[in-house]
């Protein structure tokens, strides 16, 4: 009788380990690595996302680890496609940042050389302005950064959200559009272009 139930309990655990062999495998196994090309193709897709114009770039609050190895709140950019899928994440003030939003302005005087014939002096004026407006989205980001390194006694939430949703526009749709130097400075460049035509 002992040696039925020896043979039943071995059946039954062969049965079992069959049946979990996959994953007592995997659990035995090494994680996975990536492969040095993989690791390079995804540098690669992140510096790409920080590149292309016609991607979306918004603020997020997220953390960052600060010179102690602490995680702190900070200011985060998200690039996103236009469906909005999530490509890169990328902290506040580096330089793929500010890289995105200088192939924005080149984008926009591109267009706006094509579609109004500008000068080379009207063209060097609006890059000058449009620098000017990713300075002034540049103060705000740093002004929404320090309020959120604040100790959370001292943060007021809705003046943190209001910042988040001011920037939120100003870096997606209000840059160099509407009340924008940029819009300011080709209005004014065709009005003289305009008089010198007529």
């Amino acid at each position: 009788m002992s040696r039925i139930v020896f043979l039943a309990v071995r059946s039954i655990l062969a049965c079992l380990i069959a049946l979990n062999g996959d994953s007592a495998q995997a659990a035995d196994a090494p994680e996975r690595r990536e492969t040095p090309i993989e690791q390079a193709n995804a540098r690669t897709m992140h510096e790409l996302a920080w590149l292309e114009p016609a991607n979306h770039v918004r603020p997020h609050k997220g953390f960052r680890a600060d010179a102690r190895g602490t995680q702190v709140p900070a200011l985060l950019w998200v690039a996103y496609r236009e469906n909005g899928q999530p490509l890169a994440v990328d902290q506040f003030q580096s330089a793929r940042v500010n890289s995105y939003f200088h192939a924005r302005l080149e984008a926009k005087l591109t267009q706006g050389c094509e579609q109004y014939r500008l000068p080379a002096s009207s063209t060097d004026k609006l890059r000058l302005a449009g620098k000017l407006d990713i300075a002034r989205l540049d103060r705000l980001a740093r002004q929404v950064d320090e309020l959120l390194r604040e100790p959370g006694v001292k943060q007021d939430p809705r003046e943190v959200n209001k910042l988040m949703h001011s920037l939120a526009m100003a870096c997606d749709q209000e840059l160099f559009e509407k009340d924008s130097l940029f819009q300011r400075v080709l209005a004014t460049q065709l009005s003289l272009q305009r008089k010198a035509s007529e």
